[in-house]
């Protein structure tokens, strides 16, 4: 015969450890989780920091190179051999990572750009390589007129794309300076209006230097006759000519002389062996459907421009004049002149050196080398380009 025990005293505090017990287990699982997350978390973030703290480096890196480019040469005596930043008595502040340069000694690049960041015993290495051109300083300027800068009737209202008080301009004689306005109607600063000397050479060497950039690359251009190219209506959209130029340079032998409205597009060159006759039809280059393609165009004339109604995106330069006769005259990149500038009607001007790029796109593609073109060059940091030719990170 089985008993029933019906004395229960003492279940109570059993299953109360064993409650406690469970509740212990949990919360010391729980906070080993946390503290794990909490873990993970932190070193998520000193990843992420020590990365951009490296990508950082590159920056100062490439800042180093383009400002300081001629001290730096000199100092990195040894091809293939890194450079810390102390080495080149360079000062940068450099606070949780290190920063070394190469000077290369092939010819797929110039330096290589070592930054290594180090935050938390989190490691990020960041290796690039590069090319860097010197290119022109005369591209610090929204307009460069070897000659008269005329603005006699009608304001010129001038900014830059990252600023609305930029847009610099250099002449040997510029009339009517209170006639160049900021966009909020103000008169422009005289700090953005250089007027030298006409016995300085400053304009036209840099205008001889850009001028044999377009004479190599008219020697690999393909070839057309305006007359012939706009009457064939293949070449005619919407009714206007259209002509392309992405990655590639195009040589026309003869007048642009329009019979029709025109439209320019895509990054590349157009040299043009004679003057533009606009002939109150409308020359907009990168400009559609009343906005700006996401695109720049560098054109040559080697004699005169006269445009009438215009959006133009890129270089626009002349070996001669160029007279506007509309004050709805637009441009977005820089305009230089070998004579004179007769924007006497007006307009609107916006610095945008975006077209510097087009400089190395087109050499890379045609082999044209631009360290050569530019090696007399003033130079300038801002006219520096950097193309990154390749990028590591670790």
């Amino acid at each position: 015969m089985i008993e029933i025990f019906k004395n229960e005293e003492g279940a109570v505090l059993i299953l109360s450890i064993i409650i406690i017990s469970v509740l212990a287990i949990l919360a010391t699982t729980l906070a080993g989780s946390i503290n794990n997350n909490i873990s993970l978390t932190k070193k998520y973030e000193n990843d992420v920091r020590s990365f951009y703290m490296a990508e950082a480096g590159i920056e100062r890196g490439i800042d180093l190179l383009k400002n300081n480019s001629e001290s730096v040469k000199d100092l990195l005596n040894d091809n293939d051999k890194y450079f810390s930043v102390n080495e080149l008595n360079q000062d940068l502040s450099l606070n949780d990572f290190d920063l070394f340069i190469l000077k290369s000694e092939t010819e797929d690049y110039d330096y290589k750009i070592k930054s290594e960041a180090n935050i938390n015993n989190s490691f990020k290495e960041i290796i690039i390589s590069l090319n860097l051109s010197s290119l022109s300083g005369l591209f610090d300027y929204l307009i460069a007129s070897n000659g008269n800068l005329n603005v006699n009737a009608g304001n010129l209202t001038l900014s830059a794309i990252d600023d609305p008080k930029g847009g610099k301009v250099i002449s040997t004689k510029i009339n009517h300076p209170d006639n160049f306005l900021n966009p909020d109607g103000t008169v422009k600063s005289s700090d953005n209006i250089k007027e030298i000397d006409k016995n300085d050479d400053y304009i036209t060497k840099e205008l001889e230097i850009i001028k044999d950039f377009f004479s190599n690359a008219q020697t690999k251009a393909e070839v057309i006759n305006w007359s012939d190219y706009q009457n064939d209506f293949s070449n005619v959209i919407n009714g206007e000519t259209v002509l392309d130029l992405e990655d590639k340079i195009v040589y026309v032998n003869n007048n642009m002389t329009l019979n029709k409205d025109v439209l320019i597009k895509g990054n590349g060159v157009l040299i043009v062996d004679g003057n533009l006759n606009a002939n109150q039809k409308q020359f907009n280059v990168n400009y559609s459907n009343n906005s700006y393609l996401d695109s720049y165009s560098l054109v040559y004339f080697s004699q005169n421009a006269n445009p009438q109604v215009n959006n133009f995106k890129g270089l626009l330069m002349t070996d001669n004049n160029i007279n506007t006769n509309s004050g709805d005259y637009e441009i977005i990149g820089s305009l230089f002149t070998d004579h004179n500038s007769n924007l006497n009607h007006g307009g609107k001007f916006v610095h945008d050196k975006g077209y510097i790029e087009v400089f190395n796109q087109i050499a890379d593609k045609y082999d044209i080398d631009l360290n050569e073109i530019f090696a007399n060059s003033s130079g300038s940091s801002n006219g520096s380009t950097v193309s990154i030719m390749s990028w590591e990170e670790s």
